[in-house]
């Protein structure tokens, strides 16, 4: 082979990869690799027609990621340097900020239900680059950082587990049914990078990003959660983005300085994948910040409209 293999632009004969049918039939397809589904013969996930339309649907999506987004020509030695400006420079919504300021209790519990399809499989989708890349600096970083993220293999600690208790604290039952395909979407993306190691490099932008912009929007959501629920009850809810207000700090730094540093150094032909990879992270969060700002400073549910409006 020669050169880099890159996907078939979007055609438009599929649906748009930013609705409803779109985001959930890939989300199905990606989900049978992590999860089995009641009544689902757990053959399909390698099918060939499923693995056929899945990479398809894939494809049209970081097609359309590529043509919307704009990644300068960076060295390798300057990406760790150009993806700090380009998260320091973020002009996007602030959700955390908002909730903080204005959130209510049915704000939060909409918010853990939009955040489950991927809280509940915290770390598994960006693990999937761990046996794609060569042993070096940077398998290292993302091994440090993942070992936290599963509570440095302690029964009941890892973040997955820990989310299971804010769920149960704020009483929410978490229904795929109601995440709109905003949410979906920030899921599929990571899905996508997660399963390819043409995409590692895109993971690995994209972790670095979901790493350095975690701090203070956990602080908020705990500081929300303290202020709406009283004694164990908002201990509980709290937890886990207390734990990650402790851990992601450290994330950040070992992220930029090491994982970052370390995969250009091995990898410079993959500089403009990690890029890319932080780009299309900012893009889809950004979108489902908008979503849910927009939703509720409206009055009404941000979840899809088979939901029961925001209680008053």
């Amino acid at each position: 082979m020669r050169g880099a293999a890159r996907p078939l632009p979007y055609s438009g004969r599929l649906p748009v990869p930013a609705s409803e049918d779109f985001q959930v039939t890939l989300w199905v397809l990606q989900e049978m690799i992590f999860r089995p589904f009641q009544g689902v013969d757990p053959r399909w996930e390698d099918e060939a027609s499923a693995v056929a339309l899945r990479g398809l649907l894939e494809r049209a999506q970081e097609a359309e990621l590529r043509t919307n987004l704009f990644c300068p020509p960076t060295a390798a030695q300057d990406v760790p340097e150009a993806i700090k400006q380009m998260v320091t420079g973020n002009e996007g919504p602030s959700l955390s900020r908002w909730v903080e300021e204005h959130g209510r209790l049915a704000h939060m519990r909409e918010f853990v239900m939009h955040r489950s399809p991927y809280q509940r499989k915290e770390a598994d989708p960006h693990s999937f680059a761990i046996p794609r890349l060569d042993a070096g600096r940077a398998k290292s970083a993302l091994l440090k950082i993942q070992l936290d993220e599963y509570g440095n293999a302690e029964a009941g600690q890892s973040h997955a587990e820990l989310f299971a208790e804010t769920v149960r604290a704020l009483d929410v039952r978490p229904d795929i049914d109601c995440v709109p395909a905003v949410t979906l979407r920030t899921n599929t993306v990571l899905n996508t990078f997660g399963s390819s190691r043409r995409l590692r490099g895109a993971c690995i932008g994209h972790l670095a990003v979901f790493e350095m912009t975690s701090v203070e929007p956990m602080a908020r959501y705990a500081a929300t959660l303290r202020r709406l629920l009283d004694g164990d009850t908002a201990t509980k809810a709290a937890r886990f983005y207390d734990v990650h207000v402790a851990a992601d700090g450290f994330h950040q730094e070992l992220a930029l300085d090491e994982m970052l540093t370390g995969f250009v150094e091995q990898y410079p032909n993959e500089a403009e994948e990690v890029l890319f990879g932080a780009a299309a992270i900012m893009s889809v969060e950004g979108d489902f910040s908008r979503h849910l700002m927009q939703r509720w400073e409206k009055g009404t549910s941000s979840l899809r409209s088979r939901a029961a409006a925001l209680a008053a």
